[in-house]
């Protein structure tokens, strides 16, 4: 009987330990949790699925990443489902776009580790409707005040995604309010031909968070540094509130805007005023959306 009782003891303190861990310092950091587990666990989940998933640089550099093949065996019943939920399957639950999971998305998107973060900011973006719609695969998060109401805003683009040689390459900035609901987002694209497929695609078309507010007031800016110069055949579009508006660089064209505007500028330079975003260069006003 002693046996029998003390073999209950330890088994019990063997599974309440994990439990009494982490419940422990998710107190002390004030984490938030999904599926009954704390931020710090969900942290350590995402980065074991990485280091599961590891390629070799010179063959990750060659095809986007998409560790799906991490697929436990277990022979016991429903220990699949338990697997699942704890984020042992192939990919972690709280990258899935739950929305129970926006809080903490939210605490993961300043994670140290820039590709925990990186994952969580995409997927921050797909616990909302509007997210889901974007194919984005990279990207990072910043904090934004704005008349004094705190904003989070996404900064992501679709670098890895799988892109045929006939569709843009697109950057994007989501906004968000610091619960992590979706408010408004503007998407920049450019015509495929011109990001080299081998090269790394943020050094040639990106977002950048300016240092400061400039003379226009613009918080962000999608910059394109042409590889080796600008293609008169060359364009890009601006999507924001359900309005698309193209621009040529054919220069012939007297009412194309000048090259050396473009490069002063950036292709698109953006604010944020009332809980939205408004494109502040090129002057969208008057200018029919195609």
């Amino acid at each position: 009987m002693r046996k029998r009782l003390a073999f209950a003891i330890l088994a019990a303190l063997l599974l309440l330990a994990p439990a009494a861990y982490y419940g422990y310092f998710a107190w002390e950091r004030h984490e938030h949790f999904y599926h009954g587990l704390p931020t710090s666990y969900w942290e350590g989940i995402i980065r074991r699925w990485n280091d599961y998933d590891y390629t070799p640089p010179t063959i990750a550099a060659t095809r986007p990443w998409d560790p799906t093949t991490w697929k436990p065996f277990c022979w016991l019943p429903y220990a699949a489902n338990i697997s699942r939920h704890l984020g042992l399957g192939d990919k972690p639950a709280i990258l899935r776009g739950d929305r129970a999971a926006a809080p903490v998305l939210l605490d993961l998107s300043w994670s140290r580790d820039n590709r925990v973060a990186s994952q969580s900011a995409v997927a921050l973006l797909k616990c909302s409707a509007e997210g889901k719609r974007l194919d984005v695969s990279d990207g990072y998060a910043i904090r934004l005040v704005d008349a004094e109401k705190r904003y989070l805003v996404l900064v992501l683009d679709n670098g890895r995604c799988e892109r045929s040689s006939f569709s843009d390459d697109s950057c994007c900035l989501v906004l968000m309010d610091d619960t992590g609901k979706y408010l408004d987002c503007v998407t920049c694209s450019i015509y495929c031909k011109l990001v080299p497929r081998f090269m790394t695609f943020s050094d040639v078309f990106h977002p950048e968070v300016l240092a400061s507010q400039k003379g226009d007031g613009a918080r962000f800016a999608f910059i394109y540094v042409p590889q080796p110069k600008w293609k008169n055949w060359g364009s890009h579009s601006i999507n924001i509130h359900s309005n698309l508006w193209r621009f040529g660089w054919d220069q012939e064209k007297p009412a194309n805007v000048r090259t050396a505007e473009w490069e002063r500028q950036g292709l698109c330079r953006v604010a944020v005023c009332n809980g939205r975003f408004e494109v502040l260069w090129p002057p969208l006003a008057g200018r029919d959306s195609p």
